[in-house]
């Protein structure tokens, strides 16, 4: 994993090898949020596969977010 890389609403922890992407925090701060399927960073497209169970600890302005089907975990930072 590298550092984290803002993408829209999201910041997230890239995978290069596996071209994956886990969700590690917001950047937009209110309302319904929807995670997408992939994410382009970096040159490549990376698949969301997982979101960092206290990615939204600290906003308490976000009233939902929608996972994707991609999505197959919820890890412990």
């Amino acid at each position: 994993m590298c550092a984290p890389v803002a993408v829209g609403d999201f910041t997230y922890l890239l995978n290069s090898s596996e071209k994956t992407a886990m969700v590690s925090g917001a950047t937009s701060s209110s309302g319904g949020l929807s995670i997408p399927s992939s994410v382009y960073s970096e040159g490549s497209y990376y698949t969301v596969t997982g979101v960092f169970s206290d990615a939204f600890r600290d906003n308490g302005s976000i009233t939902s977010v929608t996972l994707p089907s991609s999505v197959i975990s919820i890890e412990i930072e």
